[in-house]
């Protein structure tokens, strides 16, 4: 189960992005009642949204607003979840929550060492 979380529950923590999925923030926030909101970083706004699958792990749906990739969403998962192995199972599970298929999942970290 996926939840939505308050982004003061970030709480410092840093995250990487690990894929892309071929789908707007529009397209989760239709389907999944998930309010993205606007923010800042040190790389420029966007939209995003702070989530939690099963209790366990924290995630985030962001949007750059000049992304090159128009209707693409990037997952973020927490810094500390490192492990190939970990990354490929969590985006697997949270993209079967979602509704993602294999088709729209663009890349994904282990695809990297490939």
């Amino acid at each position: 189960m996926i939840r939505q979380l308050d982004w003061s529950n970030l709480r410092r923590r840093h995250f990487v992005p690990q894929a892309g999925f071929n789908k707007a923030p529009a397209d989760f926030a239709d389907t999944h009642n998930i309010e993205f909101s606007r923010g800042e970083d040190d790389l420029y706004f966007f939209q995003g949204a702070l989530l939690r699958l099963d209790d366990k792990v924290d995630f985030i749906l962001k949007r750059y607003d000049r992304s090159a990739e128009l209707g693409v969403t990037t997952l973020w998962l927490p810094y500390d979840v490192a492990d190939i192995q970990e990354i490929t199972e969590c985006v697997s599970a949270i993209a079967r929550q979602l509704g993602v298929s294999g088709k729209e999942v663009l890349w994904e970290r282990k695809n990297f060492n490939e």
